[in-house]
């Protein structure tokens, strides 16, 4: 239906001769058109769920946990950075639940809960030009900004794989549940996900400097990536391209001197809000997350057998995972990107300390490369309709899964392993463009 209504609005404006000839090129080429379908597709899908959360609080009022904040979208968890840059603009500790709490009040927050950022001072520092405005606005326009990190990861794939069929590739995007999550969450991984993608198309342009600028801002959150450290150090021994780490300390560093002089004790907080307990009604520890992974499980069966939930596999699960991907990749001596980053990214999220549902958005590029590739292969259509048939299944049986009662965000630790599958089996379509 929006297709058709933003056609409509765009088509009528055409005439006749030579206008009418430019008209019919804009039809073809303009991604105005797109960019207009796609958003307002992602705000229904939205909005249609946020509807749906409303509904089941209204019913179950008791097990109401989103935050109550100016809008329904792109508020709940985009409040800590808000919050946050305010603070430090204010001198104050943004990493002191009590000071976080108080000032999530005056936009809305309910009495009994707080959202505290455990992310690095530079990361309010980026998003500055959003945060200076007041919250309900920098809410919105983050959410607007989401949306575009959305369009311009299939318009880039849409380039990258020489497929044209941009209808399906924003069906794809759209269905990607954690893409979502992160629109309606007012999250980071839609950001995380579009710095690596851009930083990969620097590295295959050769724009090293540029492709380690990009390539810091995952800086953010290096726990959804941890894994890539090692491959990442033998490809740039063996390729010899360390412009792409001079980019990358230059930039971090510039971070790290502009979040020093504006917030001279920021860093500092940050390090010593990770060594005790938080503070702030509701405030919940990271040693008592339950996010989607397999160290999450694994606490949570040793607890079912013993009785006391284990910290010990918060740290041991990445430890032997960083051995074993260290061990194997030092064997094998050599990289191949369009086959190993997926599985790898997949890995990262999957046996790491801590990754939450919407962190999983990161894979976005690959399922959609997935897709765009998939779409202009020759391979047979049965192989293609198997593939499509996996992605599908995968979203649906996440989809599904939030209609049962009490399901939380750890119950989601299977998808990047469900999606490695896929991939590693289907990855045969891309590998040889």
């Amino acid at each position: 239906i929006s297709s058709r209504v933003i056609d409509e609005l765009i088509d009528s404006k055409g005439v006749s001769g030579r206008e009418g000839s430019k008209t019919s090129l804009f039809r073809r080429s303009c991604p105005v058109r797109l960019s207009l379908k796609i958003t307002l597709s992602v705000l229904i899908v939205l909005h249609l769920l946020t509807a749906f959360d409303e509904k089941q609080a209204y019913c179950q009022p008791q097990q109401q946990t989103q935050t109550v904040t100016a809008s329904p979208i792109g508020t709940t968890d985009f409040t800590q950075y808000w919050s946050a840059f305010n603070l430090l603009q204010e001198g104050a500790n943004p990493y002191d639940g009590d000071l976080m709490h108080k000032k999530q009040l005056t936009v809305g927050q309910r009495p009994e809960a707080t959202v505290l950022m455990w992310n690095p001072p530079w990361t309010p520092l980026l998003l500055a030009p959003i945060l200076i405005f007041p919250f309900s606005l920098s809410a919105n326009v983050w959410t607007i900004i989401n949306i575009l990190f959305l369009v311009g990861a299939i318009i880039i794939t849409s380039n990258l794989t020489g497929s044209k069929r941009i209808f399906y590739l924003g069906l794809a995007a759209v269905s990607f549940l954690p893409a979502l999550e992160t629109i309606q969450l007012g999250q980071l991984s839609l950001l995380l996900a579009v710095a690596m993608m851009f930083g990969s198309y620097l590295v295959v342009r050769k724009r090293d400097l540029g492709a380690g600028a990009a390539f810091s801002i995952l800086t953010i959150k290096p726990h959804l990536f941890f894994l890539l450290i090692v491959p990442v150090l033998i490809w740039l021994k063996s390729s010899g391209r360390y412009r792409i780490v001079v980019g990358f300390i230059l930039t971090f560093l510039a971070m790290l001197i502009a979040t020093a002089l504006l917030w001279p004790s920021a860093i500092q907080w940050w390090l010593h809000a990770l060594t005790v307990e938080p503070s702030g009604p509701g405030a919940v520890s990271m040693v008592n997350w339950r996010t989607a992974t397999l160290t999450t499980q694994l606490r949570s069966l040793i607890s079912f057998f013993t009785g006391n939930i284990p910290t010990w596999p918060i740290w041991f699960v990445p430890t032997v995972s960083f051995l074993a991907v260290a061990s194997y990749f030092f064997r094998l001596g050599s990289i191949k990107w369009q086959r190993q980053a997926a599985p790898l990214i997949c890995l990262s999220l999957g046996l790491g300390s801590y990754g939450w549902f919407f962190d999983q958005a990161v894979l976005l590029p690959f399922y959609l490369l997935l897709v765009g590739y998939a779409l202009c292969s020759h391979e047979a259509s049965a192989t293609k309709r198997s593939l499509f048939f996996s992605l599908l299944s995968i979203q649906l049986f996440a989809l599904l899964l939030g209609f049962f009662p009490n399901v939380e965000q750890a119950t989601y630790f299977w998808l990047p392993f469900a999606f490695c599958a896929v991939w590693l089996k289907y990855e045969r379509l891309f590998c040889s463009r």
